[in-house]
């Protein structure tokens, strides 16, 4: 008798009643479980926004360091209309720099590696050199075409990511 008091005597917890507390906490612990799993995956997309915003600017920043230090007559627009005051091309040559989304020293291998699509694009607008007529109320007449500013628009889309583009525009000086 005296061990069946013994028993009796000892207080704890049965198992249904820690069953019971495992079930609570379960339930309290399922939508922080789904909060942490979807404040994960906005971390990363964010992550990847602002490594995409980086290496476009970076790249942007190279462009625009290129195109300010370089006198007018190192540009080299290629082949283009001109009838035209604006155009868009994908590459442009200044100085030694090729300008496009292939040059590795200025796009990161990155860029191309990590997104879907990288473009580059470059609107050239021209001014026009005009002769001014001898007599005294002609029309001036237009001799051809001088190279006045360089838009720059950098494109970057991805699986994960926000579409972001960058612009920046550079006016040329004038010799």
């Amino acid at each position: 008798m005296k061990r069946m008091s013994f028993l009796k005597e000892k207080q704890g917890f049965t198992l249904i009643e820690l069953l019971c507390v495992v079930a609570v906490i379960g339930v309290i612990m399922l939508p922080l479980a789904g909060t942490f799993s979807s404040g994960y995956k906005v971390f990363h997309k964010e992550d990847e926004n602002i490594k995409a915003m980086r290496l476009a600017r970076g790249a942007m920043e190279k462009i625009v360091d290129i195109t300010r230090m370089a006198e007018l007559s190192q540009i080299d627009a290629g082949p283009h209309n001109q009838n035209s005051n604006k155009v868009e091309v994908n590459t442009i040559k200044i100085d030694d720099n090729t300008i496009s989304t292939d040059n590795e020293e200025l796009f990161a291998p990155e860029l191309s590696k990590d997104f879907e699509k990288v473009e580059l694009k470059i609107l050239l607008s021209f001014e026009n050199i005009v002769d001014e007529p001898a007599e005294a109320g002609g029309n001036p007449e237009i001799i051809g075409k001088e190279l006045e500013s360089i838009k720059y628009t950098i494109s970057v889309k991805g699986k994960r990511i926000n579409d972001y583009e960058i612009s920046t525009m550079v006016n040329l000086r004038k010799d």
